[in-house]
């Protein structure tokens, strides 16, 4: 599967305008984790449900976030994949080929960007307007239920779901439902809080 798939789902969402609410209470927590979190690492696993395609894609591998210089995706399954975001840019590493795109000359992938940043960070503020929003907590999970407002949104996008640990305020996992019957699902799992990334990890 191409590594480009993953920001397939941004892409749809980076046109959107619509709003929605959040208790203040969630949002005061997440922008403080936000600000105290300066660096992540995690592995995650996501699970891609194809239109048409019988069983689920899995794929596999470690995230790395730094605020002070990129984030990236670093895939195990497949094996030497990677998706940095860098700056202004957007460098995809998909089967050994590396290409790189300015956001600045793209409006639509600087929007990419920011919603790709917004959905792993756990920072909701860079979502903008735009949604129908759902929230209730649960067994120490806070759950983020996104509907799209729009008609143009509403052609793939039928909903986006975020489940939050409430103890750290981080992302554990991110649903997307596509309108078509697509379906992805990205869990993150044994995070690493304010450790040295190494810089390397934000090459291709």
């Amino acid at each position: 599967m191409k590594i480009t798939s993953l920001l397939i789902p941004f892409a749809l969402l980076s046109a959107l305008t619509a709003q929605g609410q959040l208790p203040d209470s969630f949002r005061e927590r997440l922008a403080q984790a936000s600000r105290e979190n300066k660096t992540i690492q995690c592995d995650f696993t996501q699970h891609r449900q194809v239109r048409r395609m019988k069983g689920e894609i899995e794929l596999k591998g470690r995230f790395y976030y730094d605020n002070a210089k990129a984030m990236a995706l670093e895939y195990t399954v497949p094996a030497g994949d990677k998706v940095i975001i860098r700056d202004d840019r957007i460098i995809l590493r998909t089967a050994g080929q590396v290409t790189e795109t300015a956001t600045s000359a793209n409006p639509m992938l600087q929007q990419v960007a920011l919603m790709i940043r917004a959905s792993m960070t756990g920072d909701l503020s860079q979502f903008g307007e735009g949604w129908q929003i759902g929230y209730d907590e649960t067994e120490g999970a806070g759950t983020v239920r996104m509907t799209p407002l729009s008609r143009r949104a509403r052609k793939y996008i039928d909903s986006i779901t975020l489940r939050f640990d409430l103890e750290n305020m981080t992302l554990d996992r991110m649903e997307l439902n596509e309108t078509e019957g697509g379906h992805s699902v990205y869990e993150f799992r044994d995070k690493r809080f304010n450790l040295a990334v190494d810089p390397a990890k934000f090459n291709p």
